[in-house]
């Protein structure tokens, strides 16, 4: 059976600016990565002690992101040290997993896309995460 390293909750926000606020100002988390595309955030990681949480700024066509089958406004990450042998444990057990794909890094959606298994990345001491260009 696969070890679930991390869970890390990615929330689809209609203001990011005001999330980040809300989660960096009021609660304490520290950005650790920012995203802009066309000069506006559109993604921020932060951190609270090993807590992790990401934010997504939903953008887009909204009718048909919600028109997916699978879509919600949260999913979490399980973090695993490999999503192929997740995927491969999960079809013993009957569950019917897709194949993964390649996003940063390597994922797969579960289920009704509630949850997605994400390979974790040894954490090295000291090293900063890097940033878009």
């Amino acid at each position: 059976m696969m070890t679930v390293q991390t869970i890390k909750p990615l929330l689809n926000v209609a203001d990011i600016e005001a999330s980040l606020g809300f989660w960096r100002d009021l609660i304490g988390f520290e950005v650790t990565m920012r995203f802009e595309q066309e000069g506006r955030l559109a993604f921020a990681n932060l951190r609270s002690g090993e807590v992790d949480l990401m934010l997504n700024a939903r953008g887009g066509d909204p009718a048909g992101r919600q028109a997916r089958p699978h879509y919600t406004e949260a999913v979490i990450y399980l973090g695993v040290p490999s999503v192929h042998a997740l995927v491969a444990d999960l079809r013993t057990k009957g569950f019917a997993a897709p194949e993964p794909e390649r996003q940063r890094g390597i994922a797969a959606e579960l289920g009704d896309y509630l949850a997605a298994a994400q390979q974790q990345r040894p954490r090295v001491p000291g090293a900063r995460p890097l940033q878009p260009p």
